[in-house]
């Protein structure tokens, strides 16, 4: 398998390129406990291969976004506690980086991480808001994917809320936002 090659290969690069592959379809395909134990069981951090790309910055808004997700996950306290402390440590760190003039790029993610944290804390008007934000600025910035992983988190958090209505509409902006961007077995996974 394409892990096994990259797992015996001295390439740190291949190692690191493969757990954000892995990473990101885990993401999209919002498969947060297989993310979770990911991260658990990586050996080195990807981003240490990748440092001044975009691998780096992709990376740190995946292990935020997968840490607010087996935050929300947890059956303890204490495993909740430690989940949303390594996600808002990974937070703080974008929004640094943006606030220091330096990726525009990745806005549109703090605002999805923005609104994860907040439905996490019980402030709904601050995750909707946020939700919004982010498949807006993803739309605007041209990140396709990510206006379309915006939609599907934001239908998934409606639909926990028991709002129907607002889940659909989300679900189908997903999933017209993965057809536009090629990614079939996520259009056909939302139907």
């Amino acid at each position: 398998s394409f892990e096994a090659i990259a797992n015996n290969n001295s390439d740190v690069m291949i190692r690191a390129k493969t757990a954000i592959s892995r990473m990101e379809l885990f993401v999209f395909f919002q498969d947060w406990s297989s993310a979770a134990q990911l991260l658990r069981k990586l050996e080195e951090d990807p981003r240490a291969a990748a440092v001044g790309s975009w691998v780096y910055v992709r990376y740190t808004f995946l292990e935020s976004l997968v840490s607010f997700k087996a935050a929300q996950a947890a059956s303890s306290w204490a495993t909740k506690r430690r989940w949303k402390k390594r996600g808002i440590r990974l937070m703080k760190q974008l929004h640094k980086w943006i606030s220091k003039g330096g990726n525009p790029n990745i806005v549109h993610s703090l605002h999805l991480l923005t609104a994860e944290l907040a439905a996490m804390k019980g402030n709904h008007s601050k995750a909707k808001e946020s939700f919004k934000k982010a498949a807006l600025v993803a739309t605007t910035n041209g990140f396709v994917q990510d206006k379309g992983l915006a939609h599907a988190l934001a239908s998934s958090y409606y639909a926990g809320q028991g709002d129907q209505y607002w889940a659909d509409y989300h679900r189908t902006n997903s999933q017209d936002a993965f057809r536009e961007w090629g990614a079939t077995a996520l259009f056909i996974r939302g139907r």
